[in-house]
């Protein structure tokens, strides 16, 4: 999420008093064996190789995992 929807979201949460009946859960960091039993290989591969600063070597992969823009 971009970080102005996750300040919306924080401050409905707050406003709204939900924050009262939440459990925070930490997870856990993902291992890529995990993240594969629900993303393809391609596409874990593909999280792994993209940075800041080489976004525009992946833009055929970036529009086939849909990634780049927060709708």
């Amino acid at each position: 999420m971009k970080p102005h929807r996750i300040r919306m979201t924080h401050n409905l949460l707050l406003n709204y008093g939900l924050y009262r009946k939440m459990e925070i859960y930490r997870p856990h960091k993902a291992t890529a064996e995990e993240m594969t039993k629900y993303h393809s290989d391609e596409y874990i591969k593909f999280l792994r190789s993209i940075r800041p600063d080489n976004m525009s070597e992946y833009s055929k992969q970036m529009q086939r995992f849909n990634v780049g823009e927060d709708c």
